[in-house]
């Protein structure tokens, strides 16, 4: 479980009610977990296992083709909404 608290003055620019309604789509598309909790001043989360790409392994070509498919998969899976989209 992560417990996320949000920063001092992070309100200024990140717009939480759209952080959490991306989230709900997220999950909904299957890319990541439901949110366990939020509450005024952050979130509980699950953890997620995972790494983190460094000079060597961002070269690895199944890591790469791993993360186009999950990339892929995530641009199935979740709707954009009518302000994501490009105009026609």
């Amino acid at each position: 479980m992560v417990i996320r608290m949000n920063g001092s003055g992070t309100d200024d620019f990140l717009d939480r009610e759209k952080e959490l309604e991306a989230y709900a789509r997220l999950s909904a598309g299957n890319v990541c977990p439901p949110l366990i909790a939020s509450f005024n001043n952050g979130l509980i989360m699950q953890m997620v296992s995972g790494s983190v790409f460094d000079k060597d392994t961002i070269k690895d070509q199944t890591l790469a083709k791993i993360t186009t498919h999950e990339i892929a998969r995530m641009h199935k899976n979740v709707e954009l909404l009518p302000n994501e989209r490009e105009p026609a």
